[in-house]
């Protein structure tokens, strides 16, 4: 495992906190005749402890596995490690940038009628990550949000391979899409049995 660079300045470590994931390391996969291997990684369960700062309103943190002496060095196919990675890391000069990204979220308590008070925050950050959204439906306006309630529901509810899913960058936890679904669905009930 090595740490994700947010800014090449300072170096800050990203992969915090180790114990989420819960696999020993390093993961083993063997090929089989076609050349393909499956990778099985594991989520520790309950809240993650020791998030940072700048991670916790995403509920989430991303982990990227590597091996820079096995797997990486055998000369796969990827982009090239940016030189302030090699030059910080001391990565081997031909090593391409093949990683395994995975996303971890957060879980939380279960809330069993969601108010405006329990989404606002996450909508609010949608909005701060994706702020030309605005021009299209402010998700910070509570009176906005009701009325296209069955709209943000059915995109919300959507399976994430379903190209309509939003948020499209499908970085929104269950546990916050739940809360967010929670909120949304008397409403949009409301808006259906209208139409």
């Amino acid at each position: 495992m090595f740490n994700l660079i947010d800014n090449p300045s300072t170096f800050v470590v990203n992969n915090t906190p180790s114990n989420a994931l819960t696999n020993e390391f390093p993961v083993l996969a063997v090929t089989d005749a076609t050349g393909k291997a499956a990778l099985t990684f594991t989520a520790r369960t309950g809240p993650i402890q020791g998030l940072p700062a700048t991670r916790v309103p995403t509920f989430g943190q991303m982990f990227q596995i590597d091996d820079i002496t096995g797997w990486q060095a055998w000369g796969q196919v990827g982009p090239p490690i940016p030189p302030y990675l090699l030059a910080h890391q001391n990565y081997p000069s031909d090593m391409k940038g093949a990683i395994v990204n995975i996303l971890v979220f957060n879980e939380g308590p279960k809330i069993d009628q969601p108010g405006w008070d329990d989404v606002k925050g996450i909508l609010g950050l949608f909005m701060q990550l994706y702020p030309a959204m605005k021009e299209m439906i402010d998700l910070t306006d509570p009176t906005i949000v009701s009325q296209y309630a069955a709209k943000i529901y059915d995109a919300l509810s959507r399976p994430l391979e379903d190209p309509y899913h939003m948020p499209a960058t499908r970085d929104m936890s269950n546990y916050h899409r739940q809360l967010v679904l929670g909120y949304l669905k008397p409403i949009a009930d409301k808006q259906n049995a209208k139409s």
